[in-house]
């Protein structure tokens, strides 16, 4: 297959590398919609240390809004009715062809993906992990507290969702940061409790065999 057919230069590309020559040339897969021309989205740069490797880095986010965390800091944000964990693995051609179809965001989408945009930057600021859990929790708390109650369909006020000020930006990030220090002390507790049996259920291993020996040697001598 030639890249030439569907790309040219500048384009931006999600691709694999499958090898790299002495002369420079690079071959690149693209063979299911994990891959291919990136579009309908906004590309940002952050700090790489805070971008954790995890099974998936295309996450969904919400309604169609889905993005890409790569591991060198590039993030994109883009609209696709594309479905992640269902369709994106897929290898069969026809699949793929019917699947990647010209789709562009309505309104509502293009506002969200800059809202989710935005959300990033802020947590790239305040140095906060960037991972799906975060990125969604910001999203609920940023709604919940200063647009509870919107509807999509009043485009006027929907549209200001786009913009997070610096105040509501300390607050949702002061919320956030409480958030995750909560569930890192529930996981470390977790942790110490699981310790604690597993030294518990050892001694009481350690103290069985203990007495099957003793009754093994009142045994013999008798």
């Amino acid at each position: 297959m030639q890249m030439r057919t569907h790309f040219k230069e500048n384009d931006l590309l999600s691709g694999e590398i499958q090898q790299i020559n002495v002369n420079g040339t690079i071959h690149i897969q693209t063979r299911n919609l994990k891959y291919g021309k990136l579009k309908n989205g906004i590309l940002l740069k952050v700090n790489h240390i805070l971008i954790k490797k995890t099974k998936h880095q295309f996450i969904d986010l919400v309604e169609n809004v889905k993005a890409i965390l790569g591991l060198n800091g590039i993030i994109w944000i883009y609209f696709s009715t594309v479905v992640v964990e269902d369709e994106y693995f897929n290898d069969d051609k026809t699949k793929i062809e019917s699947l990647n179809k010209d789709e562009k965001p309505d309104y509502n989408n293009a506002i969200l993906i800059v809202l989710f945009r935005n959300i990033i930057k802020s947590l790239d600021e305040y140095g906060i992990l960037i991972i799906r859990e975060n990125i969604l929790k910001y999203y609920n708390l940023f709604i919940e507290n200063f647009h509870k109650g919107i509807k999509k369909e009043d485009k006027n006020k929907f549209q200001k969702i786009a913009i997070i000020s610096k105040e509501e930006e300390k607050v949702i990030i002061g919320m956030l940061k409480e958030e995750i220090n909560k569930e890192k002390a529930k996981k470390q507790k977790q942790k110490k409790e699981k310790e604690k049996n597993k030294e518990k259920n050892l001694q009481e291993f350690k103290n069985k065999k203990k007495d099957d020996f003793e009754i093994e040697d009142k045994e013999l001598e008798s």
